[in-house]
C-alpha cells in the first residue's frame, strides 16, 4: 500500500505564486485535478470518461478540469472550478498539494496538472453534458511501470509515440497517460531512494 507520507514527500511543492497562463503561448491553457482518494485504506486516482458527443476528445479518459477563463484567479482555480462543474465536488473540498509539469497536446492545449487529496469522496453529481461516467484506479497499479505501454499514433500524417495504460476494459492514453507516468516518476523515484539507503 502506498502511504500518505510517501505521496507528500515525493511530489513537487505547489509553485508560488500559483501559475497563470503564458499569454505569449499560442496553446490554449487548461488545468486538471489528479484527485487521490482512499478506498479501503488504498489510494486511488479519480478519472472521468468524456461524453461521446463532445467536439474535442470525445469518449476519452481524462482528469476533471478544463479551459482557463478570464474570471479565474489562477490555474488552480480553473481546475477546481471545472471539477465542481463536471462532477459536483465542492470547491472547498480538494486539498491541492502539488503541481506537476505542464503538458502540451497535439490538439492545441497546454494542460497544467495539479494533485489534490480528498480522503473520502462525496456523492458525485455528473454533468452529463460533459462527462459520461467516473471511475477510480488503484494508484499502485497506475505507478507500476509494467503497466505503461507505448503505442504509435498518426496525427496529421506524422507518427507520434504516446503512452497507453489499460485498466480492465478502459484504455487511458495520450496526455492523461503522460501525466500519470509523470506522477509515477516522482513516486517511484522516492521509493527507489529509500530502497537504496
Amino acid at each position: 500500500m502506498i502511504k500518505f507520507d510517501r505521496i507528500i514527500k515525493s511530489l513537487p511543492e505547489l509553485s508560488k505564486p500559483i501559475a497563470m497562463p503564458d499569454y505569449s503561448d499560442s496553446l490554449k491553457a487548461s488545468a486538471v485535478l489528479l484527485i487521490l482518494h482512499l478506498v479501503d485504506d488504498e489510494w486511488q486516482l479519480l478519472l472521468t470518461k468524456r461524453a461521446d458527443h463532445l467536439k474535442h476528445h470525445a469518449g476519452q479518459i481524462s482528469f476533471p478540469g478544463g479551459k482557463y477563463e478570464l474570471g479565474d484567479e489562477h490555474l488552480v482555480e480553473t481546475a477546481i472550478r471545472e471539477t465542481e462543474e463536471e462532477i459536483g465536488i465542492n470547491r472547498q473540498l480538494p486539498q491541492v498539494i502539488s503541481q506537476l509539469a505542464n503538458h502540451s497536446t497535439l490538439t492545441g492545449y497546454r494542460i497544467y496538472p495539479y494533485v489534490a487529496l480528498i480522503e473520502t469522496l462525496p456523492v458525485l453529481v455528473i454533468d452529463k453534458g460533459e462527462v459520461d461516467n467516473i471511475f477510480s484506479v488503484p494508484l499502485s497499479f497506475l505507478i507500476n511501470k509494467a503497466n505503461h505501454q507505448l503505442q504509435s499514433v498518426n496525427y496529421n500524417n506524422i507518427d507520434y509515440d504516446v503512452y497507453k495504460i489499460i485498466w480492465q476494459d478502459k484504455t487511458i492514453w495520450g496526455a492523461t497517460a503522460r501525466m500519470i507516468v509523470n506522477l509515477s516518476d516522482y513516486l517511484n523515484a522516492d521509493e527507489q531512494a529509500h530502497t537504496s539507503l
